[in-house]
């Protein structure tokens, strides 16, 4: 019976000696899994420059970003570490329907979230410069420049014509765009140049209401008359570029929309295709405190093509990706 007994506790001792060993191997291995196991990775929140305006099948109307991706490009434009050092101000340049291809620059630079400290437009330029500047959002740019109704002013007849319009038929839109807001209560910096007709002297207009400021920097030969004797300041980009270093700018980055060979600017009207090519020719030679510019070949359309806006936006983004990714390697990045 004694035999028994301690052949059965001998039996009991050897299962929990058994027990013990395979618990702690059992957690031993759990707790190397969890080493191996990488951190989780937190994605970045998507770009809010994929959120494109979204068009009603039915009425062809364009349906308003919803406030939700509001918020996502707020959280995805956190500026890259990587330009910390860059205090960014960026200039677009001038071009009449043209212009529409910014948007595709400003697309790229809010995907690779490079700050910009401060905007500046020249001639229709002007308009989705500020519109950037109110909220710091592309996807608002795109949305506010798609909803403009150009043919209820820029008619059939003006196309045939070759006449100006008066700046003040965009009077409308710009009100409804920015009602009254000023300059001083943008999100970021914002500045158009004006020249004055009788005095002779670019005027930089950076404070104010800007649907009341804004025809001021708009207007330019074929496309608009001068308002109230003064045109879109074009050619003293030096004054700009002054500017934007005394606000603490130190790199000035400018869009060429203009960038094609010396052609036809303007459908079958030499004169003003030549006006435009001189400023053209400028802005290819001279620096005027410019540190680099980004060129984008539009030559298929004409400064007066608004009616091609999709066409031109869609192009710009083409050709966006790789003209800021070569700007980008160009500093290190």
């Amino acid at each position: 019976m004694l035999n028994s007994l301690f052949l059965q506790n001998k039996k009991n001792l050897l299962f929990i000696v058994l027990c013990f060993s395979f618990g702690c191997a059992n957690l031993q291995t759990r707790r190397s899994g969890q080493q191996l196991v990488p951190p989780k990775q937190i994605s970045a929140p998507a770009d809010q420059s994929a959120a494109l305006p979204q068009v009603d099948s039915s009425s062809g109307s364009i349906i308003a970003p919803s406030d939700d991706l509001s918020e996502v490009a707020d959280q995805s434009m956190e500026p890259n570490p990587a330009f910390k050092e860059i205090r960014l101000g960026l200039i677009l340049g001038p071009g009449g329907a043209k212009t529409y291809g910014h948007i595709g620059i400003l697309k790229e630079l809010q995907k690779r979230k490079i700050p910009i400290q401060m905007i500046a437009g020249l001639e229709w330029a002007a308009l989705p410069a500020a519109i950037f500047a109110s909220k710091g959002y592309v996807n608002d740019v795109e949305w506010q420049m798609m909803k403009m109704k150009e043919d209820e002013w820029l008619t059939s007849s003006f196309l045939s014509s070759k006449k100006s319009l008066p700046v003040g038929e965009v009077q409308d839109d710009l009100n409804k765009i920015f009602a009254s807001l000023r300059v001083e209560n943008l999100k970021h910096m914002f500045v158009c140049p004006a020249w004055n007709l009788d005095k002779k002297q670019t005027y930089l207009m950076q404070k104010g209401n800007l649907s009341q400021l804004l025809p001021f920097c708009l207007g330019y030969p074929p496309l608009f008359q001068p308002y109230q004797r003064n045109v879109a300041g074009l050619t003293d980009i030096k004054a700009i570029t002054d500017y934007m270093h005394s606000k603490g700018v130190n790199y000035v980055l400018f869009v060429n929309v203009l960038d094609q060979a010396l052609a036809m600017l303007v459908n079958d009207d030499v004169g003003a295709s030549i006006a435009w090519s001189t400023i053209l020719s400028q802005y290819q030679k001279q620096r005027n405190g410019i540190d680099e510019v980004i060129a984008v070949n539009l030559k298929n359309f004409q400064l007066q093509d608004f009616g091609k806006k999709r066409e031109i936006m869609k192009t710009s983004s083409d050709l966006a990706e790789k003209a800021v990714g070569i700007w980008a390697k160009k500093q290190g990045f």
